[in-house]
Order: structure tokens, then C-alpha cells, then sequence
């Protein structure tokens, strides 16, 4: 009976790291790479999902969506074009935005008679690696698992 008890708590020790690994990497996942950026007029918040940029723009002071706004960004030699899906709502598309590393924009910000310059830093992730190498990494802790059930 001990002997069992034993090979179970084993067997949990082997087990828990991996899942505890699983929950931490999806918990990474969730949190999409954002920027945000406080200028003279506007405020904005950006958030980058594969090659997506969304932007919400906001007024400084009142915090009210900005509708009808101009963007001219920057990021190095790279540019994006942004169309309005909503009052305060900008979305475009750039291939560049999948590149992992840090990535310094400037914004261009014209809507109505104000214009303001903001610029920020965003930081995409390297992506995950695939499901070949976790099993390299975890391979051989399951197989001293699988023969520890196998005795039990």
C-alpha cells in the first residue's frame, strides 16, 4: 500500500510541472502585445493580434472617443494604414506587425482642428514553439511515467 502511495506521489510530481507549464503558456496567450501613447490632445491604446493593429483614440481630457480622426504612422521604414470601424475605433493590417521584437511608432494624429504627435513602443513575442519540441523536452518524463503506472 505504501509502495503505491509512494509511486502515485511520484508520478503527481512528474505530472503538475507540465500542467502547470500548459496554464502559464495559455495565460501568456491571452494578453494581446499593446502600446499606449499620451499626447497634447488624444490618448490611444493599441493592441496587436497577428497582423492587426486596433487603436482606440480618445480625447485627453474627456476621455470621449475621438470619430473622424487622420493617422499617419511610423514605425521605422514601415507605415500602416488605419480605417475608423467605430467612433474612436481604428483597425489596420501591416505583415510587419508579426515580426517578434520591439517596435517604436510614432503617431500622427490629426481630427478636426487638433493635431498631436504621440509615439510609444510595442513588444510582439517571439511565437510559441511547436508541439514537437514540447514533446522532445517532456518526452522522456513520460515514458518513466507510462512504465511507473505500467509496475503499479
Amino acid at each position: 500500500m505504501l509502495r503505491r502511495g509512494g509511486l502515485f506521489l511520484l508520478a503527481l510530481l512528474l505530472v503538475l510541472p507540465a500542467l502547470s507549464g500548459t496554464a502559464r503558456a495559455q495565460g501568456n496567450q491571452a494578453l494581446a502585445p499593446r502600446i499606449d501613447a499620451k499626447g497634447s490632445f488624444f490618448e490611444l491604446l493599441g493592441t496587436v493580434t497577428g497582423n492587426a493593429l486596433t487603436i482606440y483614440l480618445d480625447d485627453l481630457n474627456t476621455n470621449e472617443p475621438i470619430a473622424g480622426a487622420e493617422f499617419d504612422i511610423e514605425a521605422g521604414d514601415e507605415t500602416i494604414d488605419l480605417k475608423e470601424t467605430s467612433p474612436g475605433l481604428y483597425w489596420g493590417q501591416a505583415n510587419w506587425l508579426t515580426k517578434p521584437g520591439s517596435i517604436d511608432m510614432v503617431f500622427t494624429v490629426k481630427a478636426g482642428d487638433r493635431e498631436d504627435l504621440l509615439g510609444g513602443t510595442v513588444k510582439i513575442p517571439a511565437p510559441p514553439p511547436p508541439l514537437g519540441v514540447l514533446v522532445q523536452q517532456w518526452g522522456m518524463k513520460l515514458v518513466f511515467l507510462a512504465g511507473f503506472l505500467a509496475g503499479v
